[in-house]
């Protein structure tokens, strides 16, 4: 079912993204979820899968990104479910890179740092994963950098 749901979302953002249609809450569902997808797979990427650091995307959902707490538990379990699916990120990169400002890429990278800072060490690999969405989503080294240290210090 929840692969479905992100099936539906992806097909309704990519077969007509010009389309008038396209609902702005399908819409940004589909984004939140692929930004979701993304927080994912740096709490993933690392050896120690500590709860805290879905709690914290939880909390990103709702406080930051305006999702219903109903739907926050929905969209997790959804993004979790595309996050090991996933052959790459550019499904995920790409319709961030077609759809978000660059204040939009980089509070994302920012809630990246904070899902990486949750259990109070930085893996070598969540840097990595960091470090690699960045890119692909064309934000420069000193932006990661930037928005690592601001992670750190909030």
């Amino acid at each position: 079912m929840l692969n479905k749901l992100f099936d539906y979302f992806e097909r309704k953002i990519t077969s007509s993204a010009s389309d008038d249609k396209i609902g702005q809450s399908e819409k940004e569902q589909t984004l939140i979820l692929a930004a979701t997808a993304l927080m994912i797979e740096v709490a993933r990427s690392d050896e120690n899968k500590a709860p805290v650091e879905l709690e914290v995307i939880g909390q990103i959902l709702v406080s930051s990104l305006g999702v219903d707490p109903k739907e926050s538990q929905l969209i997790l379990d959804a993004a979790q479910e595309q996050s090991e699916e996933a052959h790459d990120l550019f499904q995920f990169t790409g319709l961030i890179n077609q759809n978000f400002s660059r204040e939009e890429k980089e509070n994302l990278i920012y809630f990246m740092w904070k899902v990486a800072f949750a259990d109070g060490s930085i893996d070598k690999y969540e840097d990595h994963i960091i470090r690699r969405i960045s890119d692909l989503i064309n934000l420069s080294h000193s932006d990661f950098i930037r928005l690592k240290i601001n992670a750190r210090d909030d």
